[in-house]
């Protein structure tokens, strides 16, 4: 009987062999097997992540075959619930798959957003592209892009060891070697996206608007005309895969396995053996251990101005020299910062001088060095002093770090803004790793973290101010704060030296501040910033640095070797697209020592940073060519802050003059004004002092018996304010500003209000705007939103090429300079060939001898644009 089923199969084999290959055949064409019950695929998966998973919101990646499926699982992609509480995450998951399309087992789910704030929303999946919304606070926060098929070549930096570290970390996040390679689009103000993701297009539409980006490059096109009402900025950004040393990615790998505490009691053993080793180092000699130091340059006297700064005292007896190599830099002596890019033609192209310096002798940039430690004279802190009388902070989140709870990380380097590139010159690091603690930070306007009350902060507001201080204990953001950024508790307020006593200043062993590579940024009490950085410095020997500096504010940065620097930056914009080319950057470390590759912040951070810009090298409006007006210039004379330019209006040529915000004080003297009997009496002429310090006068006719403008110098008026006129309002720190007619107007002690006709009200012109009349010298002024004052002048009939030209600037509220009188309108400045000296003395002074009311521009002292913010 077994011989004769024997033959049966011998005689068949090849018969059962061909009936095999077939079915087998058959089962590896179908490249996709039938979908698995997505309420079975639901329920599992909310098992496996902890999470309240619905069976609509999840989708497949694509299918590679029925055997691989079952075997190595296919990819999938859902929306979850963490613990069924709170908004939406987005995770990623590995399903076994049977040939018949069931779920053999689920495995390997990744949280891929952990955005605790924003609800991921509209996940869309289409071949190896995925797509996400973000909501936060009502409105979308972004949209982001996931390339399944894992990140880029150029996605993955430094060394082939920090490459292969980098993957294993992308295997951690999301169970992939390969990682997923996220393009975010940042938008705000929509509170509807619409996403349809198609083979090779990614459309967002918002009301009439679409944008389109092309998978293949993930550039994004514009609509026409640009972005309006629902979208009022959008920032294309890539998330990298982590930082460029592997070092730090190997502490990261560890610190997700072995949690935070090991690895920072790991750091504070490692630092301790260091520091031992520099004791050995520096034994017998307290120069031996000190870091290398940049070039010598001569020793800077304090300025006139409050710049540079005066000299930083020392807490020894005998300053110590920096090196014997260098015995004439002393401790505590400020020096210009060399800039070793003088040579490179870099700065030319992109519109600037060479050198950080400017041609005044007064740097943007001076620095020094102090040691704060009396228990280890080796150590060294250094200072790098900022202008902020000529310089503008800003700041950009990291694509990694701080970890968003709104949505979209940041961008993680420099916004392609031409205007704004060309006036970069240098960057410096943030804070701390979210791990470290989840303090707050905000980037142009958009919330990644909420404030944490009381936490040391610095602010950047709405007209280019930056403020220091603790955060109130109301985490409400002030309106007027566009950017911030938080890191641990005050290092210094007000003189006291950590006043919440704070222990640990970093990662490190309970009770102990490591001694490590740390950074600090501080105020004065003059109000500039330095930003200070050592080498093997502790939390209290940084904060006694910077008190000895005269900071009466100071906030710890970033920590530990390859985390900190500061870099003098010059970049060449590109001519299109939205990635600045490595090419077109051109930067070195201010420092020797610092180990950060120097054009990280400027292309691609994992972790945010600072930025500054020089303050007054933007264009004011109107694309047209400006150049400094002959003349003197207020402080500092380096930047100009009086600008002219022209243009034509029609076939009419119309001169018009610029004026920086903050620049300049405004002073009226009165002209030949009717007196009222019992009116006050109006000031006739500027004082000695003030008539020195003038810059310019532009007249402005003087009122009559038919046309009674109103004048007040205080709360005393020469002739009563009618609301039906506009007015030009200075202020008690003589500022200037416009009240257009109709509103409400109260002058106060210490202002001053002279009433003119107004030309242009909220846009439109007036029909005082639209009278003719004799040809004459005709004049107008206008405050624009950014806070520059405008000045147009022609000779015409008509004033109406005076409102248009100012509202081509960007004005809607425009008064003529004229009070009733039809005076020719005159304007004299200070330093041209009638006026060599920057006094302007009667009888040649405007107000004393002329008929006209007149303005008077001063010079004053520069001061910088920072403030104290917050609360004690």
């Amino acid at each position: 009987m077994a011989w004769a089923l024997g033959w049966f199969a011998q005689s068949r084999v090849y018969l059962i062999t061909a009936a095999a290959s077939l079915a087998l055949g058959h089962r590896c064409a179908q490249t996709a097997p039938p979908e698995a019950s997505p309420v079975a695929v639901a329920l599992a998966l909310g098992r496996l992540s902890d999470a309240h998973v619905v069976a609509s919101e999840f989708d497949w990646e694509p299918s590679r075959g029925p055997w691989l499926d079952a075997a190595w699982g296919r990819g999938l992609l859902f929306l979850g619930t963490p613990h069924g509480e709170g908004q939406r995450d987005l995770f990623c998951a590995r399903a076994r798959v049977s040939p018949e399309g069931q779920p053999i087992v689920v495995s390997a789910a990744k949280n891929l957003t952990e955005t605790s704030l924003a609800d991921e929303e509209g996940l869309q999946v289409r071949g190896r592209y995925a797509v996400y919304r973000a909501r936060a606070f009502d409105e979308i926060q972004g949209v982001s892009l996931l390339d399944l098929g894992g990140a880029r070549s150029d996605e993955w930096h430094g060394g082939w060891l920090n490459r292969w570290l980098l993957r294993l970390r992308a295997w951690q996040e999301t169970g992939s070697f390969g990682g997923v390679s996220r393009t975010h689009i940042a938008t705000a103000g929509a509170s509807q996206l619409l996403l349809r993701l198609g083979e090779h297009t990614l459309e967002l539409q918002a009301g009439q608007q679409t944008y389109g980006v092309d998978l293949a490059t993930r550039e994004l096109s514009m609509p026409h005309p640009g972005p309006q009402d629902l979208v009022h900025r959008v920032v294309v950004a890539e998330q990298h895969q982590g930082g460029d040393q592997w070092r730090h990615t190997l502490v990261d790998l560890l610190r997700t396995e072995l949690g935070a505490e090991a690895i920072a009691w790991l750091e504070g053993g490692m630092f301790g053996v260091e520091e031992d080793l520099r004791r050995l180092t520096a034994a017998g000699d307290p120069d031996a251990a000190l870091a290398p130091a940049p070039s010598a340059q001569p020793a800077l006297e304090p300025g006139t101005s409050g710049w540079p700064p005066t000299a930083v005292p020392s807490l020894w007896a005998s300053p110590h020299k920096l090196s014997p190599e260098q015995p004439a830099i002393l401790e505590g002596v400020w020096q210009a910062l060399a800039d070793a890019r003088n040579s490179d033609a870099l700065g030319e192209q992109a519109g600037r001088p060479a050198s950080v310096g400017s041609s005044d002798s007064e740097p943007l940039f001076v620095h020094t060095f102090v040691h704060p430690d009396r228990e280890r004279p080796a150590a060294r802190l250094w200072l790098i002093a900022m202008d902020m009388r000529r310089l503008e902070l800003r700041m950009e989140a990291g694509y990694e770090e701080p970890r968003p709870e709104t949505g979209p990380p940041g961008r993680g380097s420099l916004p392609v803004e031409p205007a704004l590139l060309r006036r970069v010159v240098a960057t410096f690091n943030g804070g701390f790793k979210s791990v470290h603690g989840d303090y707050g930070m905000m980037v142009d306007g958009r919330v990644l973290v909420p404030p944490t009350p009381g936490a040391a902060t610095v602010v950047v507001t709405q007209d280019g101010r930056a403020g220091l201080g603790n955060w109130p204990l109301s985490p409400k953001i002030p309106a007027d704060i566009v950017s911030f950024r938080q890191n641990l508790q005050a290092l210094l307020a007000d003189g006291k030296i950590n006043p919440t006593d704070r222990q640990d200043w970093g990662p490190r062993v309970v009770g102990q501040s490591a001694v490590t590579e740390r950074s600090a940024l501080c105020m004065t009490e003059a109000g500039e910033l330095i930003y200070a950085w050592g080498s093997d410095v502790t939390g209290a020997t940084l904060a006694q640095g910077l008190k000895q500096a005269g900071c009466r504010y100071a906030m710890a940065l970033d920590m530990n070797p390859g985390h900190t620097g500061f870099f003098l930056t010059h970049i060449l914009p590109p001519e299109s697209g939205w990635r600045l080319p490595a090419e077109n950057v051109q930067a070195t470390a201010a420092l020797e020592g610092m180990r950060v590759f120097p054009k990280k912040y400027a292309l691609w951070s994992d972790k945010d940073f600072f930025y500054l810009l020089r303050r007054g090298d933007g264009a004011p409006s109107g694309g047209l060519q400006w150049t400094p007006s002959v003349g003197l210039q207020p402080l500092p004379a380096a930047t100009p802050a009086i600008l002219s330019a022209a243009r034509t209006v029609g076939t009419l040529p119309v001169e018009l003059l610029a004026i920086e915000p903050g620049r300049m004080e405004f002073a009226l003297s009165a002209g030949n004004e009717p007196l009222l009997e019992g009116t006050a009496a109006p000031r006739r002429a500027l004082n000695d002092v003030d008539a020195e310090r003038e810059l310019l006068a532009l007249t402005l006719g003087h009122a009559t018996l038919s046309a009674r403008y109103g004048l007040a110098f205080g709360e005393s008026a020469t002739l009563p304010l009618r609301d039906e006129d506009a007015t030009l309002l200075l202020g008690p720190s003589a500022e200037i500003g416009v009240v257009p007619a109709g509103e409400e107007l109260r002058v106060v002690a210490g202002q001053t209000a002279v009433q003119l006709p107004s030309l242009l009200s909220a846009g439109e012109v007036t029909t005082r705007g639209q009278q003719r009349g004799p040809f004459r010298r005709r004049g107008a002024l206008c405050v624009a939103d950014d806070g520059r004052i405008y000045v147009a002048m022609a000779t015409n009939d008509s004033s109406d090429v005076l409102a248009l030209a100012l509202g081509s600037l960007g004005c809607r509220d425009v008064v003529e300079l004229d009070r009733g009188s039809n005076h020719e309108v005159t304007l004299t400045r200070a330093g041209t060939p009638s006026r060599s000296s920057q006094l302007l003395p009667p009888p040649e002074q405007p107000g004393a001898s002329d008929e006209s009311t007149t303005l008077h521009g001063l010079s004053r002292i520069p001061t910088p644009w920072t403030f104290r913010f917050g609360g004690d």
